[in-house]
C-alpha cells in the first residue's frame, strides 16, 4: 500500500499490525488490515481521474444513506491527487462463490444442491433487504455476498443507486457502463444506443440469477444476440444446456432472466423460491 495513503488512513483508524491485499483491480484495491488492538477492518482505496478516484467516497456515502442493511463506515477520506478511501468492518465468512465451489468439488448430489439453493436463498434475501431499503446494488457478483455467523452481508456498494438526493451532490454521479453489467439485456441496449444506463433492482435480480447459474454450472445461462431489437425482446435467448441434476434450478431461475425487466420476480420472491427448492432437494436425501 502506498505509504502516503497508509499514513493518512492510520491517522483515522489507529496503528496497524498487519495488512493483506485482497483485490487489486485497476483503480481499486481492497486490503484486510489488522489494527493494533487485533480488530480486522477492510480498507478500500480508489484512484483515477474524475469520478473513478471518488468511488470509495461514494461507497461511504451510500452505506451511510442506506443504513444498517448496507453495513457501517468506520472512517473515510480523500488524499490530494484524486484518491479516496473507505474503512469498514471486516466481515468474517466465506463468499457465496467460495461455498458453491466447495460444494461442487464434493460432487453435486441432491444434498449439495439443497445446500447451494439455501445459500443462494440467503444471499437473495440480503439483496432483497437492500432493495426494500430503496437501493439497487449495481454490481452484483457471487463474491460480493459474505456469509457471516450473523447473516449475509453485501459488499462493494460503490455503484449502488438509491432515492433522489440520498447522496451529496459531488458524489451523486452515475456509475460508468463497465460497472453496471453489460450482460443485462436492457443495459446493453441502452449503452449501444449511447444513452445513460443506471442500476436498477430488476437488473440486480437478472445479474444475481446469472451469477448463481454460472457458479453452479460453469456456464452462462443466456446468449443475448447482438441482432436483438430494441423492443424489449431477445431475438433468440439461448439457454445453456442444464447439466445433470440442475434442471430444477434452470426452471426456477429462468423468469429472473426475462428480457423485459417487468417480468422478473423480485429478489424477495426469488429468495422464497430458492428456499422452497432447497427443501425439495433436501427431501430427496431422506427418500
Amino acid at each position: 500500500m502506498n505509504e502516503t495513503f497508509a499514513i493518512e488512513i492510520q491517522a483515522a483508524t489507529g496503528r496497524w499490525q498487519t495488512t493483506c491485499q485482497i483485490t487489486d483491480r485497476p483503480g481499486a484495491q481492497v486490503w484486510r488490515v489488522t489494527l493494533i488492538n487485533g480488530i480486522q477492518v477492510a480498507v478500500k482505496i480508489t484512484t483515477g481521474a474524475e469520478n473513478a478516484g471518488r468511488m470509495a467516497a461514494r461507497e461511504a456515502a451510500v452505506i451511510r444513506a442506506a443504513g444498517p442493511t448496507a453495513g457501517r463506515v468506520l472512517a473515510t477520506g480523500t488524499v490530494p491527487g484524486v484518491v479516496s478511501w473507505l474503512v469498514t468492518p471486516w466481515w468474517h465468512g466465506p463468499t457465496l462463490a467460495d461455498q458453491i465451489v466447495r460444494l461442487r468439488a464434493r460432487g453435486v448430489d441432491a444434498r449439495a444442491r439443497s445446500s447451494i439453493a439455501l445459500l443462494a436463498a440467503q444471499a437473495a434475501g440480503a439483496l432483497a433487504a437492500l432493495h426494500e431499503a430503496g437501493w439497487s446494488h449495481g454490481a452484483v457478483r457471487a463474491e460480493h455476498f459474505i456469509h457471516t455467523p450473523h447473516g449475509v452481508r453485501l459488499v462493494d456498494l460503490g455503484s449502488a443507486r438509491g432515492p433522489a438526493d440520498s447522496l451529496p451532490p459531488e458524489l451523486d454521479f452515475p456509475p460508468t457502463g463497465t460497472l453496471v453489467g453489460l450482460d443485462i439485456a436492457e443495459i446493453s441496449r441502452r449503452l449501444t444506443a449511447g444513452t445513460l444506463a443506471t442500476p436498477s433492482t430488476e437488473a440486480d435480480v437478472y445479474t444475481f440469477a446469472s451469477v448463481v447459474w454460472n457458479s453452479c454450472t460453469g456456464t452462462w445461462p443466456v446468449d443475448h444476440h447482438p441482432e436483438a431489437g430494441n423492443d424489449g425482446e431477445d431475438s433468440a435467448p439461448a439457454w445453456a444446456t442444464a447439466p445433470s441434476g440442475w434442471r430444477a434450478f434452470k426452471v426456477l431461475l429462468k423468469p429472473a432472466l426475462a428480457s423485459q425487466p417487468i417480468l422478473r420476480p423480485t429478489a424477495a420472491a426469488l429468495s422464497s423460491a430458492l428456499s422452497l427448492l432447497a427443501a425439495l432437494e433436501a427431501a430427496k436425501t431422506s427418500c
